[in-house]
């Protein structure tokens, strides 16, 4: 099986040799869906090679595009496609154009049966009467074949859809009257307007990744066009030219990067608790000047612009590639970051915007029991090891109520740490998760990436101050069910974290 990455998709070409009777056949039988080797290799056919060339070519660049196609020119290919499935049809206007043998024949299934808009939908029986409809391609069908995905390369246009029975080229949002009525009709829910999409979908038969990639983009450009519409309205915004990018929804907390007057900016909206959030940030501009600067506040609209986007110079962690004296350089230069930040020393704080907290244990407490709750009701904590997390904070009440605090930056990761090499500068951005509290939490945060690569040094430049071992492993451990919980909820891969914080657990009876 071979993998190469093409324009942020992956490409799937794998070559199927038969298991039956004879391996060496000069016939090979080329297809562009998993679902068409079944009826395929359930066939009399069995005993042919079979090669899957699996690529959707209906969106995107194509122009400049190139995928080695690893049949030797002297075999003979006969190609099983379809007029009805863009994806099959473009696939092999693709081949005609890039196969190097001269050998090529082609069955359109849909010959056969209209209905049968490709091999995957046919039965193992079916395929000795498409053989019937086999044709050879001379010279003048595979010219015309050549020509038409030539044209098509010189249009590149966004999506290749089927008009007619002809091919087009259209752009993005060339479905969005079909898609506005699928998403509305469908409660707004993504996965039911995309099943709906596929229903109606009765030329082209779009897998559903081009669908769901159709839907997020309407529902993208509409909340920019709603955000620019909201901002027109308001004296501050009236008559500026914006740039709006999504960033992230965090729940009700909606992030946009705005550009404006050559600057970059921070739009938060629709928090719930924006006013305790923009006090927060203010808290934070006191001490850190040009960190987190709230410009403006619309309370009636609930909406704060912040000045600190533009202060992250040179290249996020997440994309460096370091060497290990780079790296232990890096996260010296982060501690020293780290240690400013840390010795404002200041008294419990409630910047929380989710929970009501009188201190330091009252804070992480309320949040371990959100997510412990919430995976002892899935199952997946035992009443045992939810009873053992709790009498251990119990036990250790004491450390919590008398730790000295101090202010965090509350998001240590790799898209936050960003490295310019050339001026050998490291520089920290994103404080809008600033909180009051003990740094062995703000390192525990920390330790979620040790698995990427830039992250693996910063616990021996870090480990002096891990004085007490056990309170920094119930700090993990909250961090590790927080992102049990998210990921979970969302319907994400959980298994890692769940691993994650059992192996806490486990590591933390070891101890006790």
């Amino acid at each position: 099986m071979i993998y190469t990455i093409l324009n942020k998709e992956v490409i799937q070409l794998v070559n199927y040799s038969a298991k039956v009777n004879k391996t060496d056949s000069s016939q090979v039988e080329v297809y562009f869906s998993d679902a068409c080797y079944a009826p395929l290799f359930k066939s009399d056919l069995e005993a042919n090679s079979f090669y899957l060339f699996e690529h959707d070519f209906t969106m995107g660049d194509i122009q400049n595009i190139s995928i080695d196609i690893t049949i030797p020119s002297t075999k003979k290919i006969r190609i099983w496609t379809s007029h009805s499935d863009i994806h099959e049809y473009l696939s092999f206007l693709y081949f005609c154009a890039h196969f190097k043998g001269e050998n090529i024949s082609v069955i359109f299934v849909d010959d056969y049966a209209q209905d049968l808009f490709s091999l995957g939908t046919a039965t193992c029986k079916e395929v000795s009467e498409l053989l019937k409809y086999e044709k050879t391609l001379s010279v003048l069908d595979r010219k015309k074949y050549i020509q038409e995905w030539e044209s098509l390369c010189h249009e590149n246009g966004d999506l290749r859809i089927f008009n007619n029975k002809k091919v087009i080229s259209v752009s993005y949002d060339y479905f969005d009257k079909k898609i506005k009525t699928a998403y509305l009709n469908n409660s707004k829910q993504l996965y039911p307007a995309i099943a709906t999409l596929m229903a109606s979908d009765t030329e082209n038969h779009f897998a559903d990744f081009i669908y769901k990639f159709l839907l997020q983009r309407y529902i993208t450009n509409r909340s920019i066009s709603d955000v620019q519409i909201m901002l027109q309205k308001d004296e501050f915004f009236k008559n500026k030219d914006l740039k709006i990018t999504p960033i992230q929804k965090w729940n009700k907390n909606t992030k946009f990067l705005l550009e404006m007057n050559d600057k970059k900016y921070l739009l938060v909206l629709g928090e719930k608790n924006l006013h305790k959030y923009k006090k927060r940030l203010e808290l934070i501009g006191d001490y850190f000047k040009n960190l987190a600067q709230v410009v403006y506040f619309n309370e009636n609209d609930s909406y704060l612009l912040l000045a600190y986007y533009g202060n992250g110079e040179g290249i996020p962690l997440a994309k460096c590639q370091l060497d290990y004296e780079d790296q232990k350089w890096v996260f010296n230069s982060l501690k020293a970051i780290l240690d400013e930040i840390h010795s404002h020393k200041i008294p419990f704080i409630n910047l929380s915007i989710h929970f009501q907290n009188n201190d330091w244990y009252d804070f992480i407490t309320s949040y371990m029991k959100f997510y412990a709750d919430y995976a002892l009701e899935q199952n997946d904590l035992t009443v045992e090891d939810y009873d053992f997390i709790f009498e251990l904070l119990e036990k250790n009440k004491t450390y919590f109520t008398t730790v000295s605090l101090n202010y965090l930056h509350g998001d240590i990761n790799p898209d936050n740490v960003c490295v310019d090499l050339k001026k050998r500068k490291v520089y920290l951005i994103d404080f809008d998760d600033f909180l009051v509290g003990d740094s062995l939490y703000e390192y525990a945060k920390m330790e979620r990436f040790k698995d990427i690569l830039s992250f693996q040094t910063f616990k021996e430049i870090y480990s002096a101050d891990f004085d007490n071992y056990v309170i920094y492993l119930l700090y993990l451990l909250r961090e590790y069910l927080l992102t049990y919980w998210f990921e979970k909820t969302n319907d994400f891969d959980y298994q890692k974290s769940y691993e994650n914080f059992h192996q806490i657990i486990e590591e933390l009876k070891g101890r006790i």
